[in-house]
């Protein structure tokens, strides 16, 4: 169990914003290595390790700007989370590479075309 430490801003990790239940929104903030903000990763959740509540995408919506808060973990998928190392991470592709999440190449210009027999430009 650790603190998880911003990269942008070194002086600052994740902590969640009540410290009485641990339920709340998160932020970062100093370190302190207090409760609040330590956490465990076990199996896709992050569980804060005093109060075994989850990381949480707020309302699970899928959208920017998101609350991230603590609540009651289920396990469902505004629950889950990815954990990528900064050395095994390759970086955003660059232009003219493959941007195998969205499948398109970055920065290249395309048309849109229709598979029916006139093949129709969008």
């Amino acid at each position: 169990m650790k603190v998880i430490r911003s990269k942008k801003w070194n002086n600052r990790v994740l902590e969640t914003t009540n410290h009485s239940t641990g339920m709340g929104n998160m932020r970062c903030y100093t370190p302190t290595a207090r409760w609040w903000q330590l956490f465990k990763y076990d199996d896709g959740q992050i569980i804060n390790i005093k109060t075994n509540i989850s990381m949480d995408v707020y309302q699970n919506r899928d959208s920017e700007n998101q609350n991230i808060i603590m609540s009651k973990s289920h396990g469902k998928i505004n629950q889950l989370w990815d954990i990528v190392y900064v050395d095994s991470w390759g970086g955003e592709p660059k232009k003219g590479e493959l941007n195998e999440d969205f499948g398109f190449y970055v920065e290249r210009p395309f048309h849109i075309v229709s598979m029916l027999p006139r093949r129709r430009y969008l």
